[in-house]
């Protein structure tokens, strides 16, 4: 392709806005103040320089964490944040009924999809992926 021009899976990923980025980070976290309380979901995107935060978001998932009927859609954004993400990065959280901690499904333009099992157990959870986001 022409010098000064973005490759065309750059171009794809972040339609003219911000630059593609690797190494990107995203983790979510679970956390409860004790068993059949709410749980308190955190998610953060970071990009590859140390605590390079670009996105944040957060919510309460209040009903039964036991249930695996349920689950809770977050986007995640750099409103929330002094950091730069350049798109949303959707989220869904599935609590798994009670086995473990359940998981994460991110989506992130076209570079992420995909299921993260969530780590930890009664009142704890996290669990993070790497991915190509784009940075402002």
């Amino acid at each position: 392709h022409a010098a000064g021009l973005p490759s065309l899976a750059a171009r794809d990923t972040c339609n003219g806005q911000g630059t593609l980025t690797h190494n990107c980070k995203v983790t979510g976290e679970a956390k409860s103040d004790n068993i059949g309380s709410p749980f308190q979901i955190i998610i953060h995107v970071y990009g590859p320089a140390p605590d390079q935060q670009l996105a944040y978001a957060q919510d309460t998932f209040a009903e039964n964490w036991n249930n695996e009927d349920l689950h809770k859609d977050m986007t995640v954004t750099a409103a929330n944040t002094p950091g730069k993400l350049a798109q949303p990065l959707e989220a869904t959280i599935y609590p798994n009924g009670g086995y473990g901690g359940g998981h994460f499904h991110f989506k992130y333009a076209d570079s992420l999809d995909k299921d993260v099992p969530m780590e930890g157990s009664n009142i704890y959870f996290d669990s993070e992926t790497t991915f190509d986001c784009c940075v402002l």
